[in-house]
């Protein structure tokens, strides 16, 4: 039997040769609202744990709220998030429980970015939420959640799961799939009128390997339609996103589907390609693989990598990714953006050239490497391409293309060097992802990454309708004012532990960033939710102690965080006995 790594360490062993990243590795996943707010779901990294981190942007880069949620006993991170026309955002990810595995968490935060409702699923496995989203009622108000990803036993390994909550997180139905002995995980879900359709992948056998599997349900009860599994013996496929090229016009029917994945030959070694599959529902309205298309450039090429698909107004598909330098793929002379676009229905290339390639440094003579990693299109039919490039310099780029006469034709291309790239100048090797968001008048948002096991950064620039810049959010927030040397020196403590109905909080401060510092001691109740504001005020270096009362509360275990110029410095338990 096959065990699959988890998710955060696959791209180390599975793609380590085609140097590759899925969807469900990069640090924050984003949302662009109907009002053109930015949201990011993500992690943020205090004291060496990860705890899940949620931001809002208004439509002209401005930082409106940040919240952060976290389990006390190891690392938290958000996967997926949704927001609904209010405002409301729900997220979904995974929280360290007490045997340091993790359980899968739907967040509902208020449009404010307050806390409204958490809900941890526990179970005895290895959990995680991928992926989320929403149905609105006519008021604009999310009316269902449904999240999907894996749960984990010893008997089974990786199961899909899928579950439906209420608006206001009421767990209405669950649903888990373990038909097969191998690992099955979903990575991703999409809604329409009357179906869930879940995308991810299921092991084999060692014939086949790893295969894309895709479901759908009821989104009433939760019945399991139909599992297609698509048979490409002796590749792994692993899929990275998921589209529906226009939802069905009424209740009953299903909706067109499309997938792409990366798709890496195991018995041909030197062997990776693009993997697009378009689904239709049959006049029976059961959905087949209407079409299945490979695209490589070169005839025995790794790095042949798809990252992203969208379709457009008529349902045709474009599918993005890299690929060996397409101007001599015999020689090491770095990787190209690579974009295909296939008609909807034989899946066709809709293009005479095609492939469209972009290579940001083409005269480069030792080779550099462009990654792409987003696409979207908006209701003109302009393209947007985004990724990594180490020419732009070692940053990332943005292409669009305008398609005329069969062919899509360069309208601009510009590079982003965002601050974070001052860490890999100074040594430290970043993964780099970009994504695109567009808005309402279908200009793009560029959200850029870079991570590594214990940090992750990310930026955004939006470009008008001339490729001009917009407005750019670079706020590369990692201990900027206080080092890991001073902040490991700071102390907090509390007096007596267990305690009832008070207890006394001192903690020390021994360095001074300013004259004063920002001081905050926050109060947390063992859901992660904020109970107290106890310190939030300027002080200079120095010994204080505040009290702490705790006669309104219940007994249990509460938790109290210290932070210092917006770093988290220590986080202690106490426990309330009455």
């Amino acid at each position: 039997m096959k065990t699959l790594i988890p998710l955060f360490v696959f791209l180390i062993v599975f793609l380590s040769e085609c140097k590759s990243q899925v969807t469900q590795d990069y640090p924050f996943k984003t949302y662009l609202d109907s009002a053109n707010n930015l949201y990011t779901a993500g992690f943020t990294t205090n004291k060496g744990q990860k705890d899940i981190f949620v931001q809002k942007f208004d439509s002209s880069g401005i930082h409106l709220w940040s919240r952060e949620f976290f389990s006390f006993e190891g690392n938290d991170r958000g996967l997926d998030l949704k927001v609904d026309r209010h405002g409301y955002t729900y997220v979904t990810g995974y929280v360290s429980n007490l045997t340091f595995s993790n359980d899968i968490i739907l967040l509902i935060l208020n449009p404010d970015g307050t806390i409204l409702y958490s809900s941890i699923y526990e179970h005895f496995g290895d959990d995680k939420g991928m992926g989320i989203d929403i149905t609105a009622a006519p008021n604009g108000y999310a009316d269902e959640i449904f999240i999907t990803g894996y749960v984990s036993s010893d008997l089974t390994d990786k199961d899909i799961i899928i579950k439906k909550y209420s608006g206001s997180g009421d767990s209405l139905w669950q649903k888990v799939y373990n038909k097969f002995s191998g690992d099955d995980v979903a990575t991703d879900i999409l809604l329409d009128n009357s179906y869930a359709y879940v995308v991810g992948y299921t092991y084999q056998g060692p014939v086949r390997g790893n295969e894309i599997m895709f479901q759908t349900y009821s989104k009433d009860d939760g019945a399991l339609n139909e599992t297609l599994i698509d048979y490409k013996p002796g590749s792994n496929e692993m899929p990275t996103e998921m589209v529906i090229p226009g939802k069905a016009s009424n209740t009953i029917q299903k909706s067109r589907v499309s997938i792409t994945s990366i798709s890496e030959n195991f018995t041909q070694i030197n062997i990776s390609r693009y993997h697009t599959l378009y689904l239709n529902p049959s006049s029976s309205n059961e959905m087949n693989i209407r079409w299945s298309k490979d695209f490589i450039n070169g005839l025995f090429s790794r790095n042949n990598t798809a990252t992203s698909i969208a379709a457009d107004s008529a349902g045709d598909i474009y599918v993005t990714g890299y690929v060996p330098g397409y101007d001599n793929i015999n020689q090491n002379n770095g990787l190209d953006f690579a974009t295909i676009k296939y008609k909807w229905d034989r899946g066709q290339y809709g293009w005479n050239s095609i492939a469209r390639f972009f290579n940001y440094d083409e005269n480069s003579t030792t080779g550099t490497d462009d990654k792409a990693s987003s696409i979207k299109v908006n209701n003109a039919g302009d393209i947007f391409v985004a990724g990594s490039s180490d020419a732009s310099p070692s940053g990332f780029s943005i292409v669009k293309y305008v398609q005329h006469n069969g062919d899509p034709n360069m309208d601009y291309f510009k590079g982003f060097t965002p601050g974070f790239m001052t860490q890999e100048q100074s040594g430290q090797k970043l993964n780099k992802w970009a994504t695109i968001e567009l808005s309402s008048d279908g200009t793009p948002l560029l959200v850029v990454m870079g991570w590594d096991e214990n940090s992750a950064y990310w930026a955004a620039q939006k470009f008008d309708s001339n490729g001009n810049v917009s407005y750019t959010i670079d706020d590369t927030k990692d201990i900027k004012n206080i080092s890991s040397e001073n902040s490991n020196k700071a102390t907090i403590e509390n007096y007596p532990n267990p305690f009832n109905p008070s207890t006394t909080i001192t903690y020390n401060i021994p360095f001074s960033v300013t004259e004063e510092n920002s001081v905050q001691i926050k109060i947390f109740n063992p859901l992660g939710q904020e109970i107290s504001k106890l310190v939030d005020e300027r002080k200079p270096a120095g010994n204080y102690s505040v009290k702490f009362d705790g006669s309104e509360l219940s007994s249990g275990m509460y938790f109290y965080i210290l932070s210092v110029n917006g770093y988290k410095v220590q986080t202690k338990r106490m426990m309330l006995l009455k």
